[in-house]
């Protein structure tokens, strides 16, 4: 497996895990501010929490992306200095 396989694996592991909790909290605070009255209400409150999930599980993965590429930019920087210094 090469490294930006590895890579891949850890982003994808890690965006699995943020969007299943990003999901959870939009879903339990949707559930906890509204009043569901009628089958209608049930329908656009799901709908709605459909969408602000997947609007937010799209920003997390983003995020996760974003903050694993520089993690892996920070640790080659490294070891090329290390490198660098040794020669």
């Amino acid at each position: 497996m090469t490294t930006s396989e590895k890579i891949n694996l850890a982003k994808f592991g890690i965006n699995l895990i943020s969007t299943i909790g990003v999901s959870k909290v939009v879903r339990d605070i949707i559930s906890n501010n509204t009043n569901v009255e009628t089958t209608a209400d049930a329908v656009k409150v799901w709908a709605g929490s459909f969408v602000i999930g997947g609007m937010v599980a799209e920003q997390a993965s983003d995020h996760v992306n974003r903050r694993v590429d520089g993690a892996v930019a920070w640790y080659e920087n490294r070891k090329s200095q290390d490198n660098t210094s040794n020669e």
